[in-house]
């Protein structure tokens, strides 16, 4: 059985060095704030993120559908055949995303902007949600329209609303 005296140098051989502890103090109150801030940050930042993809593929739907509309008008009425025809002449200005090799990509539709969430530009005539976008020539399904493009994907944006809808 061990003795008191045996305990009690146990415990002294773990104690810290009250200056040693004071140290650790100080620096844990100058670190915790910090570290609050950045996690503050980095959750607001990462919702930033996301609100701009929402924002350039708003962009990238109105650039198309404004293309579609002036190849409508330019062609009395006649509506493209498929996204392709729009390039060069209505959509020229298109610069490729930098890893554009990397991605799920349509070579022949270079020009045809790239779809942001799943970073695509190939297009399709039935929604499938593989990504890229959806051109609906025939306007053959109740919910959509002769000449309409829309998001090929599955899904929300940060406010709720889905993705096909836009």
């Amino acid at each position: 059985m061990p003795t008191k005296t045996g305990i009690v140098s146990k415990v002294e051989k773990y104690k810290i060095n009250p200056t040693l502890k004071a140290k650790l103090m100080k620096a844990a109150i100058r670190i915790i704030p910090i570290v609050l801030v950045l996690a503050f940050v980095i959750y607001r930042f990462a919702g930033m993120l996301e609100t701009s993809r929402d924002g350039s593929l708003k962009g990238n739907i109105g650039l198309m559908r404004s293309a579609v509309a002036i190849y409508y008008g330019d062609h009395n009425g006649e509506w493209p055949k498929d996204l392709y025809c729009l390039i060069p002449q209505y959509l020229s200005a298109v610069p490729k995303p930098p890893d554009w090799k990397s991605v799920n990509h349509d070579e022949k539709a270079y020009g045809i902007p790239f779809e942001p969430i799943s970073k695509s530009n190939k297009v399709v005539t039935k929604f499938d949600g593989t990504g890229g976008w959806v051109y609906s020539i025939s306007g053959d399904t109740k919910d959509t329209e002769r000449g309409q493009v829309y998001m090929n994907l599955n899904g929300t944006d940060t406010r709720g609303k889905a993705y096909r809808d836009y």
